[in-house]
């Protein structure tokens, strides 16, 4: 993706992330949109899945997303980041002890490594595919960012993302993989596409 500022391209890079949340351990930020009423409603009514299902956020940063939802009434939550910053924060947070979310380092590019093949009913991208597209491979990246998703989601699994990404970009390189259903949709000035597995 060409970005305008070059600067940019550390938003793929796991050392810029690691500065960050080292720098403001406790802060807390919710890229693009928080778990608001409207951000439920879509979800509720996106995933199609019982509270049950296990679901993994991808990307999760400092967002308490993974928690609101939690609270919400989804009961097996995994989230994960490629920042032990941003991990050792939610965890100090959010003991997993306590009941909540699961949290765990993984790369969004790699993430068979940390969880297996079919393991997901639910994968949600708030903002990390828009960090990748930063990247100066960003055509190479998000295509193993896309197979990634669909090689962890069970069949029939639904993947969910909230972006800045325009379709322009972003679908071409989805379109690589074989999913069941691609779509985008345009959504408070932002951009929100689901794909789904073969059942």
């Amino acid at each position: 993706m060409v970005v305008e500022d070059q600067g940019q391209q550390s938003f793929a890079s796991a050392d810029f992330w690691e500065q960050q949340y080292s720098a403001n351990p406790q802060e807390m930020k919710d890229w693009l949109s928080g778990y608001d009423s409207e951000l439920k409603e879509l979800m509720h009514g996106t995933l199609g899945a019982p509270f049950s299902a296990p679901i993994l956020e991808v990307g999760c940063g400092s967002s308490p997303l993974s928690q609101c939802m939690y609270a919400d009434g989804w009961t097996n939550i995994t989230a994960c980041d490629i920042s032990k910053e941003a991990i050792r924060a939610a965890i100090q947070r959010w003991p997993y002890a306590q009941g909540g979310p699961k949290y765990v380092v993984a790369d969004a590019r790699s993430l068979t490594k940390s969880f297996g093949e079919s393991q997901f009913s639910i994968v949600i991208d708030k903002g990390t595919v828009d960090a990748i597209a930063c990247s100066e491979a960003w055509d190479y990246e998000l295509e193993l960012v896309a197979r990634q998703l669909a090689s962890v989601l069970k069949a029939g699994g639904t993947w969910l993302c909230i972006s800045l990404t325009p379709p322009s970009v972003l679908l071409p390189v989805l379109r690589r993989v074989p999913w069941a259903d691609l779509d985008c949709i345009a959504w408070k000035e932002i951009h929100v596409y689901t794909a789904k597995t073969r059942s």
